[in-house]
């Protein structure tokens, strides 16, 4: 009797158990999210930029019950801007979008973005399980290319036939390693060989650091003499000419707005000596004129004053002797 009760019991507790169980279950559902992004973010950094990098990332809700998914981005010591969080049909997919802000002149490099979904709530109750989802994506801090060039002497003078240099200061402005190719031109508007002069450059490419400058010097053997345009100074016939250095990024060359390039313009001054005439010694207008220091006009001056005193001794020699002899 006894043991037909506790089968009873027994039957009953199973088949309640079989009853409810799918009851509980609905009251219950679990959670699910799929989460997709389409990186990389590319941020651009160059002074002016927008300094922006965005990326759009779709959840999906597989289930059968409306969820609510809280977004959680992680972009290391870079400001963001996302959802918190998002609501998400049954069986439907939504969309939104994840803002990264850089610094201006960050140098060039690679960081990561977490993207992380998790499911708070299904049908307005927290779900019975953990159901979140997550990507990772690289943000790429873009490269750009900026030069400067400087001096501290924009002025050089030499005389025919000289050997001098001209120094100034080349510096990569950018935000990642570049070669800084050098070039010239001049004097006005022409190769400098064509004007006689002769350019050495001790490198043409340089390879800098971002933030790093190298001191640059250029050799320059002067033409043998000045051009028929030169100017009379003095006892120096001088010639002007315009030598402009330029250098330039060639990782910006890569760009399709085309090469970033900075220039400096220099003046050169070069001198020749003004040849000196012979002198004449062998008439007499010439040693008078020698001997009273003038030339031209002043010379013929001062010959002739020269001949009006000596006509006037002569005559005056002649009326003394003409009054002894009276």
């Amino acid at each position: 009797m006894r043991l037909q009760r506790e089968g009873a019991f027994f039957l009953v507790f199973t088949l309640l158990l079989v009853c409810c169980s799918p009851t509980m279950q609905g009251q219950q559902p679990l959670g699910s999210v799929n989460l997709d992004c389409d990186g990389p973010l590319n941020i651009p950094v160059y002074p002016g930029s927008t300094k922006i990098g965005s990326v759009i990332c779709t959840v999906e809700n597989p289930t059968s019950f409306n969820e609510k998914i809280e977004i959680d981005v992680d972009s290391g010591n870079l400001s963001n801007s996302a959802p918190g969080s998002i609501h998400v049909p049954a069986g439907e997919t939504e969309e939104f979008q994840i803002n990264v802000r850089a610094e201006e002149g960050m140098l060039a490099q690679s960081l990561t973005l977490v993207v992380k979904a998790t499911v708070t709530e299904v049908n307005g109750a927290p779900p019975p399980n953990l159901a979140e989802d997550e990507e990772e994506e690289i943000i790429n801090i873009l490269q750009y290319g900026r030069v400067s060039i400087s001096s501290e002497n924009f002025s050089y003078r030499s005389g025919i036939g000289d050997d001098f240099s001209i120094e100034f200061t080349v510096r990569n402005d950018g935000n990642g390693d570049d070669t800084l190719q050098l070039s010239s031109l001049g004097p006005r508007d022409e190769a400098l060989e064509s004007a006689g002069y002769g350019v050495v450059f001790p490198s043409e490419n340089i390879r800098l650091a971002p933030g790093e400058s190298e001191t640059v010097v250029v050799y320059l053997k002067a033409p043998n003499q000045v051009s028929s345009n030169a100017l009379q100074e003095g006892s120096l016939l001088v010639d002007n000419f315009d030598m402009e250095l330029s250098v330039s990024s060639e990782f910006s060359c890569k760009d399709e707005s085309g090469c970033f390039t900075e220039s400096l313009i220099f003046i050169i001054e070069l001198e020749e000596e003004v040849p000196v005439s012979g002198k004449t010694t062998g008439d007499a207008s010439g040693g008078f004129s020698s001997m009273l220091g003038g030339d031209g006009i002043a010379e013929e001056i001062g010959v002739a004053a020269f001949l009006v005193v000596i006509v006037g001794l002569l005559f005056y020699a002649s009326n003394r002797n003409s009054v002894e002899k009276f």
